[in-house]
């Protein structure tokens, strides 16, 4: 059965390992970023973690140590300063769902905070300025699994982003650059590098 441009593999003799690797459909991705809705401390951390994750694709231990600095919020760009084998670069944020959010989670922040995403101690409490950790990042997902009944990774919000983007036409030189990939299939190996602001400007979805 084909979907968004895509063939389905058969389920048969595929491994549960393969098996869990899934892009979202731009309904339960919608749902995902739209499961925190409340002003508390942990809402407002926990959808700006979410819809980063989902609208740029970054890595996780990337979103964990990002930095206020790294985010671009006139042109929607966020810099990786320390991405997979400590590589650099621009990454554009697709929707403005993710900068609202991040500007709503900084509102609660004290001036002079390094740290995008900090620990939230009990009560609602804020943490040190310190990054919260991967395995925090995990625990925030599956707590937006148990409010939204989607079952998903952290990486399958990069692989939704990444599947929504060619299934929606945009360029496959983007799509990489977006990616942060430097290698891959045929065609992708001859994808001329994108500026992250025209990438930005190309990427399309169909949430957020």
């Amino acid at each position: 059965m084909r979907r968004y441009g895509f063939v389905r593999p058969p389920t048969e003799g595929v491994s549960d390992k393969t098996r869990a690797r899934r892009a979202l459909t731009p309904a339960q991705a919608d749902k995902v970023l739209r499961a925190w809705d409340g002003d508390t401390a942990p809402e407002r951390r926990n959808r700006a973690l979410i819809s980063l994750l989902a609208l740029t694709g970054i890595r996780r231990a990337e979103a964990a140590s990002l930095r206020w600095q790294d985010i671009d919020f006139e042109n929607g760009i966020i810099h990786i300063a320390h991405g997979k084998g400590d590589k650099q670069g621009d990454v554009p944020v697709a929707s403005d769902y993710a900068l609202e959010a991040l500007h709503a989670w900084r509102a609660l922040l004290p001036s002079g905070r390094d740290y995008v995403f900090c620990p939230v101690e009990r009560g609602g409490h804020l943490g040190k300025d310190k990054p919260i950790t991967g395995t925090d990042i995990y625990r925030i997902v599956k707590a937006t699994e148990a409010l939204t009944g989607i079952e998903f990774k952290p990486h399958d919000l990069r692989r939704t982003l990444i599947t929504e983007a060619l299934a929606t036409g945009t360029p496959i030189q983007t799509v990489q650059a977006i990616a942060g990939h430097s290698r891959g299939e045929t065609t992708l190996q001859y994808a001329q590098a994108v500026d992250a602001r025209k990438a930005r400007k190309e990427l399309k979805l169909r949430y957020g």
